[in-house]
């Protein structure tokens, strides 16, 4: 999904009071007393070379 730069700008200049939050529940105590540290797993960059005709 893109965004244009016009509809960026029109997102940025939203004061955060006109941002209706209300179907957001709140973050309760139990949430963090059963959340669980996921570690990143580690990326590798690879290159490949391909035919221009595989990507089309």
């Amino acid at each position: 999904m893109s965004i244009s730069p016009n509809r960026l700008k029109e997102l940025q200049n939203i004061p955060d009071t006109a941002i209706d939050i209300s179907d957001i529940p709140e973050l309760d105590r139990q949430l963090w007393d059963t959340a669980k540290m996921v570690k990143a797993v580690s990326q590798e960059a690879t290159l490949i070379k391909l035919d221009r005709d595989i990507l089309d």
